[in-house]
């Protein structure tokens, strides 16, 4: 299974972001974005905040990418003690068309990370993409082709990244991509993770 790179991190680098530090933005809801009908001028219509192009070459297509982020510098909203606070929201374009998004955070109150230990969980051929949701609760990332193979109808995409440190930065990270098939079985499960915590 393909990941795409690590555009989802970059802002908990300190690379300056345009957006505003009182901005909030969340988890997409599911009937708000809709992969493969969803444009890219209306995803702006519904976040007009300033934001970071960019794009990345998946399966032989260029998808351009869109990612609009925030970090706080008051430690105390972070999910776990001296973590900076950040989120990031990721949108995916293949000719002007939505084909994936993902939302990353590490504030308390919307955090992104979950229970590694409920991925054995999940069966190829047997989970449906509901079980996935009931075991990992609500997932804020999505993929379809090309960001996945086009034997692919969709891919969950659970992922969650934290620093620690301001000169020495300690990075952590974990993505997990779970891709069905048409009928919304699990066909593959991948979990990586980097860095300590």
């Amino acid at each position: 299974m393909q990941k795409i790179s690590g555009v989802m991190i970059a802002f908990l680098l300190y690379i300056p972001a345009p957006l505003f530090a009182d901005t909030a933005f969340s988890c997409p809801d599911s009937g708000s974005v809709i992969l493969n009908t969803t444009t890219r001028d209306e995803i702006e219509r519904l976040y007009p905040y300033g934001s970071q192009p960019g794009s990345v070459f998946q399966n032989g297509e260029t998808v351009e990418i869109v990612t609009y982020t925030q970090t706080s510098v008051r430690k105390s909203l972070a999910v776990a003690k001296k973590v900076t606070p950040a989120r990031a929201l990721s949108f995916y374009f293949l000719e002007g068309m939505l084909v994936g998004y993902e939302f990353v955070s590490s504030f308390k109150e919307d955090h992104t990370d979950f229970d590694d230990a409920q991925v054995a969980m999940i069966k190829k051929g047997e989970t449906t993409i509901e079980e996935v949701e009931e075991l990992l609760g609500r997932v804020c990332g999505q993929h379809v082709y090309p960001l996945v193979s086009g034997d692919v109808k969709l891919a969950l995409v659970y992922s969650y990244t934290q620093v620690r440190g301001t000169f020495k930065l300690q990075v952590f990270t974990k993505t997990l991509l779970v891709t069905a098939d048409s009928d919304g079985v699990v066909m593959e499960v991948s979990l990586q993770a980097s860095g300590e915590r």
